[in-house]
Parts: C-alpha cells; structure tokens; sequence
C-alpha cells in the first residue's frame, strides 16, 4: 500500500526543484539569491529519498530500465532540438556530455546522477549493511565533501563554474548514502525545538554564505547553487527531519502529484518556458517579484500534472514509461 506521507515530501521537493529553476525577476537579483537558499534543498531530498527506498544490494535491469530509457530518448530528442536549430553544434564534447552526463538539455543531469547511483547501489548496500559497521570508519561519507571543496577552489579562482559540475555522483553520493543509512536507523516521530532551531540556523548560514559569495567573491552563480556547504547542512538537516515527522497523510491533490514528481521534473522546464511566455500577456505587476515567481511554479507544476494525467490514460503504459511518465 502506497505511503501518501512520502508522496506528500515529494510533492515539496518538485515545487522546490521548479522554484530553484524559475527565476526571481527584479532590478534586486540579490533577493532572489536570499530566495533560491529556502529551496535549495530540492535535488538533494530527492537524492535522499532515492537512497531511502532502496530495498536490497540487487541490480536489476527493470531498475536500471525505468531511469535509463527515459533518460535515452529525452537526450536524443533536445540533442536534435539543439542541433537543427543550431543552439548547440555538433561537437565531441556535446555528444559525451549529451550521453554521460545530462548535457542534452540540462535538467536530464539529475537522471545521469541517479543511473550512476544506480550502478553503485549493491556496493554501497553492502558496505553500511555489513556487520559491525561504524559511519565514522567510512571514507565514502568524504567524497562528497572532497569534491565540493575542490569546486570552492576551481569557482574562486577562476571565478568560472567548471564544465563538469553537478552532473556525476560525487557531488550527491552524501545524499544517496544518507538515506540508506537513515533506513536502518531507528527514529522517534517527534520534533524537538532544538531541531526547528538547527534547521533555521543552517537556513540563516546558507543565506549568510550566499550573501558573501554574492557581495565579497562576486560570483552570483555560486551564490545561487544547490551545492554549497552551508546548503547541504540545510538539506541534510531537512531530510532527518522529514523522516522524523513521518505521520499519516491522507490521498489528495499534493499526494498525486507527489507520484508524479519524476515526470513533472523531466518535462517542467519546457511547460515553463511557455507558462513565463504567457505570463507577459497579463497585467505588468504580474511581471517580476515573489507573484511572478510563484505563479509560474505552481501554472507549471499543476500544467506538467495535467499532461502526465491525460498521457496516463490515452497512450499506451510501455510508451508512458519509455518517456518518464509513470
């Protein structure tokens, strides 16, 4: 029986992912990065709530299936958008990023990451399932933190986000292994005012780091990334928390399109392009701020909902899962 509790956090985690995409517009761009730190946490819960549910240390095509074919033939389809159009040529580059890396259209990143994680899950089973384990003898819990530094030290001193980024498992493998081990964790349900004051705190930091990055290194991209220590602080605090206050949570609306996160993420990017399109046909006050921002994420999410709903039930289930809607 479906858990509507985990559909209800996913449904939170998509609206935060189209949040992180959706610009903030205003003559302030310093607001919408003080903005992005409230949702940053979005890839990364889902990163978390992947390693959660893995069940055993088997690989098995069908898993490996549901991400990979999806991920093909969305690649292939912007790789020639891209390419008639003349947006993107043809290059070596492009054609290894498009295959390995999501570089097709830039969202399908998060597919390459997961088929990665993927191939790594019977590893990574067995390694925090053995007997004795101890988290701190581990050095896997450090690839992620070696690897965020070492892009600290590329972006400050070049100033430049490097061409290979949040596209391979290093830079989410923390997250994945986190809530592996979270599942085989014992957890009381409640919630104590220390937590609320940790969860605040680590928001507070990523805002304070932003403001640094944006004011005093001048690097407004790195400012608005998901991936910043103080942002990662903030997301794992948020995951703990979210399997702590673990409740009974009723089938509605949210739940359903909780289900249908993983298709609302691979098609939102598109559907938002139009709705931000359609939203200069509306009075100008429409036009920038919180109510701009907030009207397209929430016109997109219920769209992409809509669209995955009606494919549900006119095209066939083997060409609804070939394309990531189920």
């Amino acid at each position: 029986m479906r858990d509507n509790y985990w559909s209800f956090v996913k449904c939170i985690a998509i609206i935060a992912v189209v949040f992180i995409h959706t610009p903030y517009i205003s003559t302030n761009a310093y607001t919408g990065i003080v903005l992005r730190q409230f949702v940053a946490f979005g890839v990364a819960l889902f990163v978390f709530l992947s390693g959660y549910f893995v069940k055993d240390d088997k690989l098995t095509w069908k898993g490996v299936r549901r991400l990979l074919i999806p991920y093909l033939v969305w690649s292939a389809l912007w790789f020639a958008e891209t390419t008639i159009t003349g947006s993107q040529p043809v290059s070596t580059w492009k054609i290894v990023n498009s295959l390995f890396l999501g570089g097709a259209f830039f969202p399908l990143y998060f597919l390459a990451v997961l088929i990665q994680l993927k191939l790594l899950t019977p590893l990574l089973y067995k390694r925090i399932h053995k007997n004795g384990y101890k988290w701190y003898k581990d050095w896997l819990w450090l690839i992620t933190p070696i690897y965020v530094a070492g892009l600290y030290l590329w972006q400050i001193h070049t100033g430049e986000q490097p061409l290979v980024y949040a596209q391979i498992f290093p830079a989410w493998i923390l997250f994945y292994y986190f809530g592996m081990y979270l599942k085989k964790c014992p957890f009381q349900n409640t919630i104590t005012p220390i937590d609320i004051v940790l969860l605040l705190g680590s928001l507070y930091l990523s805002i304070g780091e932003a403001t640094y990055i944006n004011d005093v290194l001048d690097i407004p991209f790195f400012a608005a990334s998901q991936i910043k220590f103080s942002t990662f602080i903030y997301a794992m605090i948020l995951c703990i928390l979210v399997v702590r206050m673990h409740t009974n949570v009723s089938s509605s609306v949210l739940t359903h399109i909780g289900e249908a996160s993983f298709g609302i993420y691979i098609i939102h990017i598109p559907v938002k392009m139009g709705v931000e399109k359609a939203m200069n046909y509306l009075p100008s006050f429409f036009h920038e701020g919180m109510l701009n921002q907030c009207c397209v994420v929430f016109i997109t999410v219920a769209l992409c909902y809509l669209i995955i709903s009606v494919c549900d039930k006119v095209l066939p289930k083997k060409y609804v899962l070939y394309i990531g809607l189920k």
